[in-house]
Formats: structure tokens, sequence, C-alpha cells
């Protein structure tokens, strides 16, 4: 099952760029994403690691490891610009990670050009398994039809 051995592990990537100026910086900087094409009955779901004031990045050589699990930034992407994005539910993240068809990392940081150089990438399990969440093995509950799957 994809990366669902992966909850409570981590993604990480070292990064450095080559040039650009990073006093101008894109917003949102989305750095992270991960997606699920087969979740929400099909509709899909989106989660994705936003830079923020515990994961920033100025250029320079650095080793990103960010945890896959509720409480580290995860936000949901609603697919749709109207609607807000809101943090990620253990179960969305847990979901995701069951069905993963997607892995992105963002590149382009600054509003003019960079370079940006990606090296290292591994996504680990958690040290401690079994860690999918035990409240989300029974699935999650599907809003066209009162029933549980994994792929809701």
């Amino acid at each position: 099952r994809a990366l669902a051995a992966s909850y409570g592990g981590t993604i990480q990537f070292t990064v450095r760029a080559t040039y650009g100026d990073f006093d101008f910086l894109n917003s949102p900087l989305d750095w992270i994403t991960l997606d699920c094409s087969s979740c929400n009955n099909g509709k899909g779901i989106r989660i994705v690691r936003y830079v923020d004031e515990l994961l920033r990045w100025d250029g320079s050589e650095k080793t990103v490891s960010v945890v896959i699990a509720v409480g580290h930034g995860w936000k949901r992407d609603p697919l749709n610009a109207g609607l807000p994005i809101s943090d990620a539910s253990e179960c969305e993240i847990a979901a995701v990670l069951q069905g993963v068809t997607r892995l992105r990392l963002l590149g382009d940081f600054v509003q003019a050009g960079e370079g940006v150089a990606l090296d290292d990438v591994s996504v680990s399990a958690a040290a401690n398994q079994p860690a999918y969440p035990v409240a989300c093995q029974g699935g999650c509950l599907c809003t066209h039809h009162p029933v549980r799957r994994m792929a809701c």
C-alpha cells in the first residue's frame, strides 16, 4: 500500500540554490505536496507542507526533514481556490499515504529566477511500527454514503 508505513516517518531531501535572490520570495510556498487521486471517492485529496516560521530556506545548502503526521504543519488543499485551506486531519494524511499518486517538491522560490539543486530525496517509515493511526485503520466515512472505506 504505497507509503502507508511512512505515517509518522519523514520526507527528507537536500536542497541548495546555485543562484537567485532569496529576499523576494513567491507566496505561498508549497514546498512539499502529496496527492492521492483515488482518495475522496475519486475526487482526490492533496496535502501540502508550506514554508513557514518552522520550515524556512534561504538558498544555502540545507537538509530538510519533515515529519509526515498530524501536528507537523500539513494542510489540506481543498482543490478549489474559493474554499479555505485547512489543517490536514490524521486520517486525511493516512489516506493520502495509503494511495499516494504524486510527490512534488517545489523548486520555484523567488520572484525573479533561481537555480535549485535537489538531492538525496527519501521517504522513511516511522521507527516504531505500526504507526498508521488506529482511528484510521477502518477507513474513512464516505461523504456520498454512510460506509467506511480506505479510499473514500
